[in-house]
């Protein structure tokens, strides 16, 4: 059974959310992070963050460091506005957290498989590209 990280901060300006979780020991490379626009899960054996936002965030311009025994989490905002609180206003509905959890976990693997898709397309365009090149030369 995990155990669970409360002794968190975060700050938050109009446009962005920055949280800050002990490493406890744990080395960097043994972090396993999965965000959407809507939730975030940090878990380092036995340790875990989960987090579902108050409101939603641009999780393409996410930014993880890891420093000095500290993971800082900064996320941009999707509408600039304070939050009254970090997590989403029906944090104790666990249908709901659970439903969101199942939703972040498709996206995240469907962002996985685009990223991949545009990796290989962009190495297939450069052989090409490489080719032509090649071609002129001769």
């Amino acid at each position: 059974m995990p155990i669970i990280i409360k002794d968190f901060t975060w700050t938050q300006s109009e446009s962005k959310i920055s949280i800050n979780l002990p490493l406890k020991g744990t080395k960097a490379n043994n972090v396993d992070i999965l965000n959407s626009r809507e939730y975030v899960k940090v878990s380092y054996p036995p340790f875990l963050f989960e987090c579902w936002f108050y409101e939603m965030i641009d999780d393409e311009s996410s930014v993880v460091v890891v420093k000095n025994g500290i993971i800082s989490l900064q996320f941009s905002k999707a509408e600039d506005s304070a939050w009254p609180n970090l997590f989403h206003k029906d944090f104790e509905n666990k249908e709901l957290l659970k439903l969101v959890r199942e939703e972040a976990i498709k996206y995240a693997g469907q962002k996985a498989e685009r990223l991949t898709k545009e990796k290989i397309d962009l190495k297939e365009a450069n052989k090409k590209l490489a080719l032509k090149e090649q071609m002129k030369v001769k």
